[in-house]
């Protein structure tokens, strides 16, 4: 072999791993963006160390899911069901932020809530004046161990203070992690009744509920509250 075929075919491997490189790289995130508090890009960008092998995000089949949501909920509870081997699902049409807080805190008073490893809330859809008070008082209620899990909503302007207060909290609290349906359903809208709430395709129940438990997978993989 030539000096010169030498070069030539270095330059050439090195193009194609550095192609490899980069498709696996992207393709490894671009998935869900709809997650807020990722940690593929940089554990030390967040603080969040990565999973390890044997910690609780090797198998979410391992963990008890408490979920407490609204109408949309209700639609992907059998889709959330073929997820989630332990789950229980306390789902209602029209309840709110402060309703969701209500019944955490009756659980926690009855010794119940300290067993979920993971909580998910999904009541940013009907507006209280207290959304965001009582969004940071559910925050509250969790213990050392515990990982939460908040859904943004979508439909209607008056959402958006919520979800954007929600946007932010994994940023203040590394146990939290943001499911965004607001902007995952904004890319399927057709999926979707009139209203712009509500779903009219089981298709929407499907992608809520895999946005639902890759959160969850993903919080399991950041460190619990302490």
């Amino acid at each position: 072999m030539s000096f010169f075929t030498g070069v030539l075919l270095i330059f050439v491997l090195t193009l194609c791993v550095s192609a490899g490189v980069v498709l696996l790289f992207t393709s490894g995130i671009a998935k869900y963006p709809q997650l807020t508090g990722q940690t593929s890009n940089s554990p030390a960008a967040t603080g969040n160390p990565p999973a390890t092998e044997g910690s609780p995000a090797a198998n979410i089949n391992d963990q008890y899911i408490m979920v407490v949501g609204d109408s949309i909920v209700v639609g992907a509870t059998p889709e959330l069901k073929k997820h989630l081997t332990h789950v229980s699902i306390d789902a209602k049409v029209g309840r709110t932020m402060p309703t969701g807080y209500d019944i955490l805190e009756s659980r926690e008073q009855e010794g119940l809530l300290q067993d979920a490893n993971v909580i998910v809330v999904s009541l940013a859809n009907n507006i209280a004046n207290d959304s965001i008070e009582k969004a940071q008082d559910i925050i509250g209620l969790v213990r050392p161990g515990q990982r939460l899990v908040f859904v943004t909503g979508h439909g209607h302007a008056n959402m958006k203070p919520i979800n954007d207060f929600l946007r932010t909290l994994p940023d203040e609290y590394g146990w939290v992690t943001v499911a965004d349906w607001d902007q995952a359903i904004s890319q399927n809208a057709e999926w979707l009744g009139p209203d712009g709430v509500h779903v009219a395709n089981n298709k929407a129940n499907i992608l809520y509920a895999d946005l639902v438990t890759n959160a969850i997978q993903l919080v399991l993989a950041k460190p619990a509250a302490s």
